[in-house]
């Protein structure tokens, strides 16, 4: 089983969380990732969007996964009512 190359530097799941909830979403939110996580704004998402999903995330702030879980639903149907004709 092969290793994603990213995991061996990537935050964990509280982190990932922990991060979230603190930082607020404006202009220096993408410097703030780069700065105190190491990682691109890009893969942030990506390893957000993972984090979520585990039962670890839920454990450690259900709440916060809960919304995170809203806005990524309402993030889709917004995208699929845009590529529907």
């Amino acid at each position: 089983m092969s290793q994603d190359p990213f995991e061996l530097h990537s935050p964990d799941v509280a982190a990932l969380l922990d991060f979230e909830r603190d930082t607020p979403r404006d202009e220096r939110k993408d410097q703030a990732i780069r700065t105190r996580l190491g990682i691109t704004p890009a893969r942030y998402w990506q390893l957000l969007h993972q984090a979520i999903d585990t039962p670890e995330a839920h454990h450690h702030d259900p709440e916060l996964v809960a919304r995170l879980h809203r806005r990524r639903d309402a993030a889709r149907t917004t995208r699929n009512r845009r590529i529907q004709p």
